[in-house]
């Protein structure tokens, strides 16, 4: 998992750059999303709440006739129909409970797998075989950076030859699978050789809304190469989802680049640079879509679109000459 040079981090969700009309209507777009999944589930769970309640209330009401009234009707001629209509409240109630169990348990894993096979089958008949692998591991794929902003700060050094790179990454990422997973996080940073070396400033995190926690000073690994956290280990529920606050600083050449991966997709990722006035610099996805994304009003860029793991991000920079 550890990209020395290519970090993977994580954060909150950031509010849309105001002005900027597609940002709004994307970041609608993805709150409209996750409504509607929690409105599915919220169904979901009501309609099972029902069964349950049923069940119960079936087994109640014939145990009711068949123990508490069994004097009383034995003297008319309906007795025997009252009893049977008993046993089957209660038989029905049962058969109500059995069938609440089976929904919550086996016929939810026996689906996910179903649709796992068939979904795998399927990519296997459709696609070119240089692209079943592929495809199966970006379905396979177990979470998603719902947002993410990455902020470049380039300071000019007193030397005139190097610049201070601050980079502040803000991701929030969501477990999309139907089962508990263990998320492993992590970054890491190249070390140049320079007397101001690389440093970690900030590396923070919290589970599904929870309280912030902060790594461990004692856990960063720091050498000639790199700087580096990780990878921990953290359980997130299904449906769960974790904030990550990374920022780091490295000292680079006044015309240089830096390059970030992640080992997450990300969706509609969001770089802004903040430089001084003689450095030129440019944004790059590794995407489809780069040729369409443009500065927005707010003056950053936005991809309009998903990475997969292990596509970059890269910012070039230079000196501006006259």
């Amino acid at each position: 998992m550890m990209h020395v040079g290519r970090p993977f981090t994580g954060s909150w969700p950031p509010i849309p750059v105001r002005g900027s009309q597609a940002a709004i209507e994307d970041a609608v777009g993805g709150y409209q999303v996750d409504q509607q999944r929690a409105l599915s589930w919220w169904a979901t769970a009501q309609r099972l709440g029902w069964l349950a309640l049923t069940g119960l209330f079936l087994i109640i009401v014939g145990f009711v006739l068949e123990h508490d009234l069994e004097p009383e009707v034995q003297r008319f001629f309906f007795a025997g129909a009252v009893l049977l209509i008993a046993g089957l409240f209660h038989e029905g109630g049962v058969a109500a409970l059995i069938a609440f169990v089976l929904a919550v348990t086996i016929d939810r894993l026996f689906r996910q797998e179903a649709v796992t096979d068939v979904v795998r089958t399927a990519l296997g008949y459709v696609l070119p075989v240089e692209l079943r692998d592929e495809m199966r591991w970006i379905y396979e794929q177990k979470f998603m950076a719902r947002e993410s902003i990455m902020n470049v700060e380039l300071r000019r050094n007193a030397d005139s030859e190097t610049l201070t790179m601050v980079i502040d990454m803000q991701r929030f990422i969501e477990n999309v699978t139907a089962d508990n997973q263990i998320f492993e996080m992590g970054t890491a940073f190249d070390e140049w050789g320079f007397a101001d070396s690389s440093e970690l400033l900030l590396f923070s995190y919290r589970v599904s809304g929870g309280q912030w926690q902060s790594v461990d000073p004692s856990s960063v690994r720091k050498d000639s190469h790199s700087v580096s956290v990780g990878p921990l280990e953290i359980p997130i529920p299904t449906g769960g989802s974790i904030e990550h606050h990374v920022k780091f600083r490295e000292t680079k050449r006044l015309n240089d680049e830096t390059s970030q991966q992640f080992v997450f997709t990300t969706r509609n990722p969001r770089v802004s640079v903040t430089a001084p006035p003689d450095l030129a610099y440019e944004v790059q996805f590794a995407h489809r879509a780069q040729a369409d994304i443009q500065r927005d009003p707010g003056g950053s860029y936005r991809l309009s679109g998903t990475l997969l793991p292990e596509q970059a991000i890269n910012v070039r920079w230079w000196p501006v000459t006259d």
